[in-house]
């Protein structure tokens, strides 16, 4: 029975685990879709509406009238794909459909029927649509299409998007320029411009997802650019062929563009509010939000009762030259559970906050504290864990250890308030801060615990006082804790933008 009862906690723990592996698997959603469109388009405003309702972690929308960079992408994307730049194929919103991380169709029009947008698989062809009229379809990379026009478009930042913005053109202008001197029979200036044109497509390849993971580009990468910039500049200088030239001189000048905003940069506020991209932000803020909340969450009167019921049994139970040792030794094994478990389900979270909108942080704050406020005055003067807790034992490192994780989850709806907020709010910078932003916040949370368990080391008296002194005032500290969430959230809301 004792098995069974321990299933879902097993279960939910390695669901928490496996859970942000899959996700970082993928910086792409799949389906994604792409808007390329203008805000002045009643059509366009129209279709970005209804793909906030129906996939509203799975779209993206680039500005063609506002932006720069979405103006140079949609033009590059039709040259790369053969299209006209006509009334007809020129028309926005302009939807690219990516599956499986292809290119798998092209919708021009305003078209809200979900069926229709769902019914794009995986194919090699790009079908080409009229609204929901099938036009025809083009053969191309479908997957270099989905890393040259959709994923600079996941972008948020402009200078970093407008930088691999003008990556994308000098990788096409160093196409043509190979294609060009090829033509005119130029060989070694063909050569060296496809040795280039590989080159910049290596680099930047690597460069947007290393955008997409919120790090700054690696140093190899911005190396090989320059390289290829020389090589570009070269064949401008010596190539014979006009075409030639002044293509791999545009390349090598799109280049040097992207290097003065890439070239020691750290990437800010990267992501897109319509889908799980990671954003890095001002880390102090993110500290002072961490130990904030931390501190709310660790005088928590779930945690802090159990854990002193633990102690008392624990010092009871022993004799009395070994009760401090034990006590010690028991102690120690709850809190590291309890910091392994808090870690791991705060990974889990922060994942699954990757999907949801930043305006519904503030909601998830107010709930949690309005909830946090309603369970300590119902249970005012009255400590249900208390009663739970005498049911429970920990004669040995491994058994607290054991309960320590149990209690993690199986009291969550008791201590999560603060942590839900904490991890969505994490969930918006990059994998590696988000870890040492989650650390940081479980160190704090649990230094009451090593504090008791430090100062109460074999005084059971004491140990007993704050037994009581908990189960009397739990309400006051639940009903404190929620109403400074509250305040954080209604902070949070007035500054989110």
């Amino acid at each position: 029975m004792g098995y069974i009862k321990a299933l879902p906690v097993l279960l939910m723990t390695i669901a928490l685990i496996v859970t942000p592996l899959i996700s970082l698997s993928s910086q792409t959603p799949d389906p994604y879709y792409l808007i390329y469109g203008s805000t002045l388009c009643p059509h366009c405003r129209a279709l970005d509406d209804f793909m906030k309702t129906e996939f509203p972690n799975n779209f993206g929308f680039c500005p063609i009238n506002t932006d720069d960079s979405c103006a140079m992408l949609y033009q590059l994307l039709h040259a790369f794909l053969g299209l006209p730049m006509n009334s007809t194929y020129a028309a926005v919103p302009f939807t690219l459909v990516v599956r499986e991380g292809k290119l798998v169709g092209i919708v021009i029009g305003e078209l809200e029927n979900r069926t229709f947008w769902e019914s794009f698989g995986p194919t090699d062809r790009v079908y080409i649509y009229f609204g929901d009229y099938l036009r025809g379809y083009i053969t191309t990379n479908q997957t270099l299409a989905t890393e040259l026009f959709v994923k600079p478009a996941m972008i948020e930042n402009g200078s970093l998007r407008s930088a691999a913005a003008k990556l994308v053109a000098a990788y096409l202008y160093a196409y043509a320029s190979y294609i060009m001197f090829d033509s005119a029979g130029e060989i070694g200036m063909a050569k060296l411009m496809n040795e280039t044109k590989d080159m910049i497509l290596g680099a930047y390849v690597r460069i947007i997802n290393e955008l997409l993971e919120g790090k700054a580009p690696d140093e190899n990468s911005l190396s090989i650019l320059e390289n290829a910039s020389n090589q570009a500049k070269r064949a401008g200088e010596e190539g014979t062929d006009d075409r030639g030239r002044t293509f791999a001189h545009q390349a090598a000048l799109y280049i040097i563009e992207a290097l003065k905003t890439l070239t020691g940069s750290v990437p800010s506020s990267n992501g897109n509010t319509g889908s799980p991209v990671p954003q890095t932000g001002n880390i102090v803020t993110a500290l002072a939000a961490a130990v904030g909340l931390a501190s709310i969450d660790a005088f928590n009167p779930c945690f802090l009762t159990l854990y002193v019921i633990i102690l008392l049994s624990v010092a009871a139970s022993s004799t009395r030259g070994g009760s401090t040792k034990k006590l010690l030794v028991v102690g120690m094994s709850f809190t590291t559970a309890v910091f392994v478990g808090y870690y791991i389900m705060g990974i889990g979270l922060s994942v699954i906050f990757e999907n949801v909108p930043r305006y519904v942080f503030p909601v998830i704050a107010f709930i949690a504290g309005a909830w946090m406020i309603y369970s300590g005055l119902r249970d005012r003067g009255e400590c249900k864990v208390c009663r739970e807790g005498e049911r429970y034992s920990a004669a040995s490192a491994a058994a607290a250890f054991a309960l320590g994780l149990t209690a993690t989850f199986t009291l969550l709806p008791c201590t999560a308030g603060p942590y839900l907020f904490f991890t969505s709010l994490a969930s918006s910078y990059d994998i590696a801060t988000r870890l040492g932003l989650l650390a940081i916040y479980n160190i704090v949370f649990i230094l009451p615990l090593l504090i008791i368990m430090v100062a109460l080391a074999g005084t059971v008296a004491k140990v007993e006082g704050i037994k009581e002194w908990v189960a009397r005032n739990s309400y006051k500290v639940s009903v404190a804790g929620g109403a400074a969430l509250i305040g954080i959230g209604i902070y949070t809301l007035a500054f989110l933008h």
